[in-house]
């Protein structure tokens, strides 16, 4: 039907498969950061939906569908907290991740705006969206109830946080003077600056 593939792990040594479940095509991936499970969003289909997939010494445990179907109008964008808590998506739902399953992507709560880009300062608490505008909203990571905005000088594509440098990469879209062609350029934030 070309409407399925697989996901497969392998032996970092060997180079050999060493499980595979069935994933429906197009769907958005990300590890979690203690590297124990795979969260998975579709990038297709109505209503999109969420899975995950444990992972047991390399091996792929089959898919946990999450609870809810067509409950949240959940986006495309699927994005794990630094510390593995919450799964962020880019309609602004945040849902819990557990490595138990009747509590793994439960609804938490939701942010008061969309967005399609995210990044998190870990050492100071906050996080911050965009959404293909030219300002960027932060938020404190506790409560997650908005702290602030910051003006850019484009149309926000892409942002990471550089914890060595406590400095924002925002990689935007602005036209020039009376260009009609849109130059994609890097702008940066810089936090914990002394004056």
């Amino acid at each position: 039907s070309g409407q399925h593939t697989r996901l497969e792990s392998f032996d970092s040594q060997s180079g050999k498969l060493v499980s595979s479940q069935s994933i429906y095509e197009q769907n958005r991936i990300e590890m979690h950061p203690s590297q124990n499970r795979i969260y998975r969003i579709e990038m297709s289909g109505s209503p999109i939906t969420m899975g995950t997939y444990s992972i047991t010494n390399g091996v792929l445990a089959s898919e946990v569908r999450s609870p809810y179907h067509g409950t949240y109008s959940v986006s495309t964008e699927l994005t794990l907290s630094p510390d593995g808590k919450y799964i962020f998506n880019g309609a602004g739902f945040i849902f819990r991740s557990s490595m138990t399953a009747s509590a793994d992507m439960k609804y938490y709560g939701q942010l008061d705006r969309e967005y399609t880009s995210i990044a998190f300062d870990t050492e100071y608490g906050e996080f911050y969206t965009a959404n293909q505008k030219n300002y960027i909203q932060t938020y404190d990571y506790v409560t997650m109830e908005p702290l602030d905005q910051i003006s850019t000088y484009g149309n926000i594509q892409k942002m990471f946080y550089n914890q060595q440098h406590d400095t924002l990469l925002i990689f935007s879209t602005v036209k020039l003077g009376s260009s009609s062609v849109a130059f994609t350029g890097i702008e940066k934030v810089y936090y914990d600056v002394e004056m």
